[in-house]
């Protein structure tokens, strides 16, 4: 693969002072918010008149939060992604996939108007729209099956394993093909031919196998029919665990990255412990280290209270918020500096915080060391797409954007996930 870095250019020392400025007043409690700050263009040059306020009733967190967003918009519009040669070896992206990305500004995904939306969900609703209405909807009718498969697999639990490594490389490694005990389809057919042969809308990474397309509306298909239910709903994403397990070796370690981790939300609900329970409890990938970002302050009582009791042995608490600055103890790149390509790494990145969000993203997406070390990363773009307007007050960027990080990502080896 020809390595092409993202465009970045280096911010000015005044911006990245800006910067640190943003990412230590957006790491604080709104409890603890107290910030009025006045930003002026005025010759070329950004100079900030700054005052500390002590009286949190005058200025809510909501009006210092639209002012950090608006300013953090002109930051990091430096944030480009250079194309890269298709590397078929590498990636093969589903044919919707590809015509999405390659038509995304005739789709209307990038907007004139930088404070407008995008109709995400215009392409499933309005057969007029583009040329693969119907492949995209044949496609959404296949996903249930390939979830109904993953739901009924049991062979893993019926046959007690919690640590499939043990099996593949330990004294008691027994079968030739240990992997192929992980295919979904009973015939030992390949994702794409056993749930997807109609529409065959899957995309490939060399890394990690099959997994779904790229596609507005950046959730379920179904949540552009009824947002009820759909919201947090990850029943879309899919996974290639017999390729997974193949790639492992004698001293792979199994690790999760997880940049806003509240355990309190949604519940039983919550869509990390469902990715979670698939990949140890479902499919035996047993975890190593969980690290897990939280700025929101909780009792480290409370935390494993909520914590699922058979993740506790590999559970790390960080009750702090993530640092932007490369090399920074609380950037949570800096903790892969311990790993290694051979490692299964899993990342996931939702923090409602653009400011922090868009610089990390980047990060690893400039960043050839971490190209072959992230296996799956899982983000949440808060961007301009109309059906998502629930998380207007954290806009920022547009569709066009987001197709084009997570796609840049994949090019680059790192399987990119469209997160809820």
């Amino acid at each position: 693969m020809k390595a092409i870095k993202s465009e970045f250019k280096r911010p000015s020392r005044r911006v990245r002072a800006t910067k640190s400025f943003l990412e230590r007043y957006t790491n604080m409690t709104p409890q603890r918010l107290a910030v009025a700050s006045i930003a002026t263009l005025a010759l070329g040059s950004l100079v900030f008149l700054q005052s500390v306020l002590t009286n949190h009733a005058n200025y809510s967190a909501a009006s210092s939060g639209s002012f950090l967003r608006n300013l953090a918009s002109k930051l990091y519009s430096e944030y480009k992604v250079t194309e890269l040669e298709q590397d078929p070896g590498l990636y093969q992206p589903a044919p919707v996939e590809q015509y999405v990305y390659d038509h995304r500004v005739e789709l209307g995904y990038e907007p004139e108007d930088e404070t407008s939306a995008s109709e995400g969900c215009k392409i499933w609703n309005d057969p007029q729209e583009s040329t693969i209405y119907d492949e995209l909807h044949q496609y959404r009718q296949e996903i249930p099956h390939y979830w109904e498969a993953l739901h009924e697999y049991n062979w893993i639990e019926q046959n007690n394993i919690t640590d499939i490594r043990k099996h593949l490389f330990g004294s008691d490694s027994h079968h030739p093909d240990f992997c192929k005990n992980l295919e979904l389809d009973p015939a030992g057919r390949d994702l794409k031919t056993a749930y997807f042969n109609t529409s065959q809308q899957l995309s490939k990474m060399q890394s990690t196998g099959f997994l779904e397309p790229l596609l507005t509306p950046m959730r379920h298909p179904n949540f552009c029919i009824r947002k009820q239910g759909n919201i947090l709903n990850i029943e879309y994403l899919v996974h290639d665990f017999a390729h997974m397990c193949r790639q492992l070796k004698p001293t792979s370690r199994i690790v999760l990255l997880d940049m806003g981790a509240s355990p309190r939300f949604a519940g039983a609900s919550n869509p990390m412990w469902k990715i979670l329970n698939l990949f140890q409890t479902k499919f035996g990938f047993k975890f190593d280290h969980i690290y897990s970002f939280e700025i929101k302050h909780f009792e480290p009582t409370e935390v494993y209270k909520l914590v699922p009791r058979h993740l506790h042995p590999a559970y790390h608490w960080i009750n702090a918020g993530v640092s932007i600055e490369e090399g920074h103890a609380l950037n949570p790149w800096t903790l892969l500096d311990e790993f290694n390509e051979d490692d299964l790494v899993i990342v996931k990145l939702d923090i409602d915080t653009p400011q922090l969000e868009v610089p990390l993203a980047h990060q690893l997406l400039n960043n050839p060391s971490l190209w072959n070390k992230v296996d799956h990363f899982y983000f949440e773009h808060h961007v301009r797409q109309e059906e998502n307007n629930f998380w207007k007050r954290a806009w920022d960027g547009s569709i066009k954007d987001t197709l084009e990080l997570f796609h840049g990502l994949r090019k680059r080896g790192v399987s990119s996930h469209f997160w809820v």
